[in-house]
């Protein structure tokens, strides 16, 4: 029994949850796989999304993007908004924003891009799922759009975790969520600095940009690449107080 998996409460509750026994030979032989990836299925702002090994587990740390993003668009209500969910994996930010957009009667156009088919796969299943208008595309950040789409609000949960760092990721996501959606380069702002550069074509002049980042990328790392675009930003922590998200928009006097 010692090589036998010891499961949190709540790996546990995951599981009793979606009818699989915690207890069985199956469970306690899966080794660090994470229970989200057992089942199929992974919890985001109280809904269950489809998941698969082709993307990451969303986290509740996550949902906070979502608040902030409705908080923005909720103060400006009467036209239509525009927004893109860019890395969108398995689709749960881009699907809830849709969602609670539909609820609090705020009319959207909205996408949801990756670069891994495998990954805009389950997103498509979770589309179906919850029955939101979106379109969904194979892009690379912003590549596949013509320099006419713009856009009110930008979301992205990028790949930010610098390469030297991914082997100090616990084992259960190292060994088995996607590198793809994980590894961002050296200081892990490979994707990140790209999309500034394209949010200088598709981000509206008075849009907004939600980009989820490594605690690492503090204040300063901000500065350092503010200064190369004609933006503003500031840095906002989680729940836990922990560095968590970079909001950015344009200065007022940028013409585009």
């Amino acid at each position: 029994m010692e090589n036998k998996r010891k499961l949190s409460p709540r790996e546990t509750n995951h599981l009793i949850k979606f009818g699989i026994d915690p207890f069985s030979d199956e469970i306690l032989d899966s080794g660090e796989i994470p229970v989200e990836y057992l089942t199929g299925l992974a919890e985001f702002y109280e809904r269950d999304f489809v998941v698969s090994k082709e993307t990451l587990i969303p986290r509740i740390e996550t949902e906070q993007m979502v608040d902030i993003a409705l908080e923005f668009l909720s103060k400006k209500k009467g036209k239509m908004f525009q927004f893109v969910d860019i890395g969108t994996g398995s689709g749960a930010i881009g699907i809830t924003l849709a969602l609670e957009l539909r609820k609090k009667r705020i009319k959207y156009i909205g996408s949801l891009t990756d670069v891994s088919n495998d990954a805009l796969s389950i997103a498509k299943k979770n589309v179906s799922k919850f029955k939101v208008d979106l379109k969904i595309r194979e892009s690379n950040l912003l590549d596949s759009f013509s320099k006419f789409a713009k856009f009110d609000l930008i979301l992205a949960n990028l790949p930010y975790i610098p390469t030297e760092r991914i082997n100090n990721l616990d084992n259960s996501v190292k060994n088995h969520e996607p590198h793809l959606a994980l590894d961002g380069g050296y200081d892990g702002l490979d994707l990140i600095v790209k999309l500034f550069s394209q949010m200088e074509v598709h981000l509206q002049k008075n849009g907004l940009a939600i980009l989820e980042v490594d605690d690492s990328h503090d204040e300063r790392l901000l500065n350092d690449v503010l200064i190369q675009h004609d933006f503003i930003g500031s840095v906002k922590e989680d729940l836990n107080g922990k560095v968590r998200f970079w909001i950015i928009s344009k200065r007022k006097n940028n013409k585009r």
